[in-house]
């Protein structure tokens, strides 16, 4: 992968989760449960050490619809328990629990992608502006989201090269 450089000054990326950094092995249509259920999408790894390397200032953040949470299939405290693993994974660390944004809800709400609160906390909670804030993601409520927060977005495909 080549050294990359911002058209703008990105001082956060946020991400979605499911289909953007992780899969779920054996059934990619749900979340994980468990923490041997998931793996990291590919060049995950990669385009994250490159923005490291480059941009170590750089600040992090997840946002990510997790109805099952509100089927009741995963406790919220499970949830971030995975999320921290990921965490670790592909940022070396873990990450405030400010910077990750869940919305367990079933019926559309404030936080639910794409409405644009979650992104807002985080940006709220980091101190940095929409026009410096990055969204990757792999749905269309990701985009439209990332619209309505009036912050920049990237499809998780063309980002991590894949």
């Amino acid at each position: 992968m080549t050294k990359s450089r911002f058209s703008v000054d990105i001082r956060l990326i946020i991400f979605d989760v499911d289909g953007t950094l992780r899969y779920t092995k054996g059934d990619n249509s749900r979340p994980p449960f468990t923490q041997g259920e998931w793996g990291l999408l590919p060049n995950v790894l990669e385009r994250i050490a490159e923005i490291k390397e480059l941009h170590p200032e750089m600040e992090w953040g997840l946002a990510t619809n997790q109805r099952s949470i509100g089927r009741g299939l995963l406790s919220r405290n499970k949830c971030m328990s995975l999320l921290d693993s990921l965490c670790v994974a592909v940022f070396g660390k873990i990450i405030s629990t400010t910077a990750i944004q869940i919305c367990p809800h079933l019926e559309p709400c404030q936080c639910r992608k794409p409405e644009p609160l979650m992104l807002v906390n985080i940006m709220n909670y980091r101190g940095v502006s929409p026009e410096n804030t990055l969204f990757v993601g792999d749905a269309e409520s990701d985009g439209l989201a990332a619209k309505r927060a009036k912050c920049h977005f990237a499809w998780a495909d063309e980002w991590f090269c894949r």
